[in-house]
Parts: structure tokens; C-alpha cells; sequence
């Protein structure tokens, strides 16, 4: 697990970039990337956003997993906000739309 406060400090220096290219908001969907800037583990599979603003406030969308059914997983983000993940597709089960 990456130390929260580091990845603060990952976001400030970005926030800097963002001011000098004059940029409002950094979304950033790659899931390597929202565990660097955020420090939470995220499935590839599915999708997730870490949203980083100009003023710095942060906001994190994932199915990431949680222990307690109230409880948001610990990020650096001052907003977590978590999915349940539903599918069509069966698992591990090939479809061929063609059909």
C-alpha cells in the first residue's frame, strides 16, 4: 500500500503542472495511475476515476472493495464515492454477438 501523505504530494506536483498548462480538471481513469495518485488498489477490469481539480479537491470513483458495508475505502481524495459493479456477461464465458 502506497503512503497516503506521498501520494498528496504526487498530486501537488500535478496541480502544478495543471496551473502552468492551465488546466481545471485532470481525469484520470488508468488504473496504475489511480492507485499512484490515490492510493487505492483498484480491479483493471473495471472502471474507476480519480478527478483532481485546480483548487486541489479530489474525488474518487471505484467498486473498490470495503471491510464494513459504511465505509469508504482510505484514500487520499477528499471524496470517495464507490459502485457496485454489475455485468451481462457471464464470467469467464466468451460472446460471440454474431450468434
Amino acid at each position: 500500500m502506497l503512503n497516503l501523505d506521498n501520494c498528496r504530494e504526487r498530486q501537488q506536483r500535478l496541480l502544478k503542472v495543471m496551473e502552468e498548462d492551465q488546466i481545471d480538471l485532470a481525469v484520470i481513469t488508468n488504473p496504475k495511475t489511480v492507485y499512484y495518485f490515490s492510493g487505492v488498489l483498484v480491479n483493471p477490469a473495471l472502471p474507476h476515476a480519480l478527478l483532481l481539480d485546480s483548487s486541489g479537491k479530489t474525488a474518487l470513483l471505484t467498486d473498490a472493495p470495503v471491510i464494513e458495508p459504511d465505509e469508504k475505502p482510505k484514500a487520499a481524495a477528499d471524496k470517495v464515492e464507490t459502485y457496485r459493479f454489475h455485468s451481462m456477461e457471464r464470467e469467464n464465458v466468451a460472446t460471440n454477438w454474431s450468434q
